[in-house]
């Protein structure tokens, strides 16, 4: 059986240039573990991320 692959479109507001990436997560990935990617792809190294997670 075959997994599904989201794939996600990561936009800061309010940054000019606008600031995006893209990335392609597991059916299976929970928020903890896309919390932990997201800041990875964004480069950011503290602990401390203020996040709002949306529906598009």
């Amino acid at each position: 059986m075959s997994q599904q692959t989201y794939q996600l479109r990561i936009t800061l507001r309010a940054t000019r240039p606008p600031t995006w990436r893209r990335v392609a997560a597991p059916g299976s990935v929970t928020l903890g573990q896309l919390h932990e990617v997201v800041k990875i792809v964004m480069g950011w190294t503290d602990n401390v991320v203020l996040a709002e997670w949306r529906k598009a």
